[in-house]
């Protein structure tokens, strides 16, 4: 049988200070802004291709779509470094609150696409592109607190 916690703390335990009160890491940083701007750069990809397509250059639209999933992929992973980030960077929560929101979007513009609803589509992904160019800008002009810019 397992001994009941009795509220203290093993040596090892009491060397480490709470998480609150260690120092921000800089990884999470890095791996934000490394999955910030392969979205970014997917955004940029399928505004490319889009603009392709709406030009009649139908074969487009095939890597359109297969770019939109690597895109929506890579969202997600940037969802994922903003939890590092806030976690362990010392980073605010709003850019995983807006990442979130990216990625809803980012799941809400694949039905559009499929029924051609390009009146929808195109203006939701315009905004979509915005929020992923604020988001990635704002990883690199900013760095972990008491870092300076890293």
């Amino acid at each position: 049988m397992k001994p009941e916690p009795t509220g203290e703390f093993g040596p090892e335990e009491a060397a480490r200070p709470p998480l609150e009160q260690r120092p921000a890491s800089l990884w999470p940083w890095v791996l934000l802004r490394i999955t910030a701007s392969l979205a970014l750069a997917g955004m940029i990809g399928q505004a490319t291709l889009a603009g392709g397509f709406l030009s009649g250059f139908y074969p487009a639209l095939e890597g359109h779509a297969r770019l939109g999933t690597a895109t929506s992929v890579m969202i997600m992973l940037q969802a994922g470094a903003c939890v590092a980030v806030w976690k362990r960077g010392g980073g605010p929560s709003w850019p995983l609150r807006a990442s979130i929101a990216q990625v809803v979007v980012a799941l809400v513009l694949w039905p559009l696409g499929e029924s051609r609803i390009l009146a929808l589509h195109l203006p939701v992904a315009v905004a979509l592109g915005i929020g992923v160019a604020f988001v990635a800008v704002w990883s690199y002009r900013n760095s972990a607190p008491g870092r300076g810019r890293a």
